[in-house]
């Protein structure tokens, strides 16, 4: 693997609620993202991410394990910590947050060297300037950590972990970026929402488009902010790059519904603007730079390619995960045809490259385990399914992208081949079998 020999660093910043519709990169063409897009310039974009559950447990199990799902009973199955792992091969780890209750509910915490948690002070009001803002006051301390970590470092190769989650929990951007989405006849009191905290609510059938409008604002202007910030950090990459070969991973756990399905943050189902996550692996030296992949990739693919980023000789993360630095050895080849995705017992679906099929057994609303969008609940073992018949969507993909249009009753064959492969996965997951099977040919598309 001859661009990832010799790597010293790997640098994860993961910004929690970033939905992928609202950069540039992924199609928004409403306001600009130029350091994103940067950014983009010199990665691998990943254009087909999707998460294994909703639940921010669940996302860093997944990535620090290199298993899908934390109730998984497949024979066989071990598990080992990344960082623990990582740290006996003589790689220091640091991981940073400002997600306080994050150590609490996970049991994986204790695997890094050093865990910092910086708990800032929530905003309740805009910010004068954007250099003001939450968003901007973490990026300056994940900065000059990642800095500090790297001269402790020394000769040492580094994991550096960032998780940021005040895209989801403050919206301090200032009133100013707001107002920039407005045309000049619109009435800026109707149409500029007062709401400073990121909320968690569902839209009423009959809702006002111009309220959920506004929200869209809103949040649009947090994006903007977290673009702004992130420049800097990636100029830190850069130099650091070039005296020392760094891999730099930047990605979202979970997007931030925004009333496209009723649901306004967490709660909501798992359609397109919660489960779609922006993915940017910039590699040393910046090489496969401008390179954009259609692989299926979540987020246990990911312990895979930082242990072959730092310890090429550790297998046992591919034992579930895909190697994203072998997948872009062989583009032309698929390395998966569907990804699964569950929420708590009620809710699960499954993405192929035509097809998007989504089952729930009651309103989601009323059972997800923490209505709050910092949500860290996990998933728990899928039960056996011989309870009331699901209600079933099926979706055409990828034209449409936002799952407006159900084709259920159009497609019944290919509803009845999406759901057993859902029911397959689930006795899979529950240890009732070693593999599954392939894709029918009724689903199959020519993609590769």
């Amino acid at each position: 693997m001859t661009h990832a020999s010799g790597t010293q660093r790997v640098v994860c910043f993961v910004i929690d609620h970033l939905q992928a519709g609202y950069l540039g990169t992924y199609g928004n063409t409403w306001f600009s993202t130029p350091q994103i897009d940067r950014l983009a310039s010199e990665s691998v974009v990943f254009d087909q991410a999707f998460l294994n559950s909703p639940h921010l447990q669940d996302f860093y199990h997944a990535l620090q394990t290199g298993n899908p799902f934390a109730f998984s009973k497949q024979p066989n199955h071990t598990e080992k910590l990344l960082p623990t792992w990582l740290s006996e091969q003589g790689v220091q780890s640091c991981f940073l947050t400002d997600e306080t209750k994050l150590r609490e509910a996970s049991p994986w915490a204790d695997a890094w060297q050093n865990w910092i948690e910086v708990d800032l002070t929530a905003s309740t009001a805009p910010a004068e300037s954007w250099e003001e803002t939450e968003l901007s006051q973490f990026f300056a301390i994940a900065t000059e950590t990642l800095l500090e970590q790297d001269r402790e470092a020394g000769d040492t190769p580094l994991l550096y972990g960032v998780h940021c989650g005040a895209l989801g929990r403050c919206w301090d951007a200032p009133l100013a970026d707001r107002e920039a989405f407005l045309d000049d006849a619109e009435d800026e009191e109707e149409l500029i929402s007062d709401v400073f905290e990121a909320p968690s609510f569902h839209f009423a059938k009959d809702f006002d488009p111009e309220e959920r409008l506004a929200l869209q604002r809103a949040y649009a202007a947090q994006v903007r902010v977290l673009d702004s910030c992130l420049g800097y950090f990636v100029d830190t990459i850069q130099q650091l790059d070039q005296q020392r070969p760094t891999l730099f991973l930047f990605l979202s756990p979970r997007g931030y519904p925004l009333g496209e399905h009723q649901a306004v943050g967490m709660p909501a189902g798992l359609h397109e603007e919660l489960i779609h996550l922006p993915c940017f692996l910039r590699l040393p030296a910046a090489e496969k730079a401008l390179t954009r992949s259609d692989q299926f990739i979540q987020p246990h693919d990911f312990a895979a390619t930082i242990a072959e980023a730092l310890a090429p000789s550790e297998k046992h993360f591919l034992e579930k995960g895909i190697n994203l630095l072998q997948a872009l050895e062989r583009p032309e080849y698929e390395l998966r045809d569907r990804v699964y995705l569950q929420q708590a017992e009620n809710e699960a679906s499954l993405r192929t490259a035509g097809w998007y099929y989504h089952e729930t057994r009651q309103n989601v609303e009323a059972s997800v385990c923490d209505p709050q969008p910092t949500s860290l609940a996990g998933d728990i073992t899928p039960p056996d399914r011989s309870d009331d018949p699901p209600i079933r969507e099926l979706y055409v993909k990828p034209d449409d992208r936002w799952e407006v249009n159900d084709t259920l009753d159009r497609a019944h064959e290919e509803a009845e081949a999406m759901q057993e492969l859902v029911l397959e996965h689930q006795a899979y997951l529950r240890g009732e079998g070693n593999s599954l099977r392939k894709l029918p040919e009724i689903l199959r598309i020519e993609v590769f």
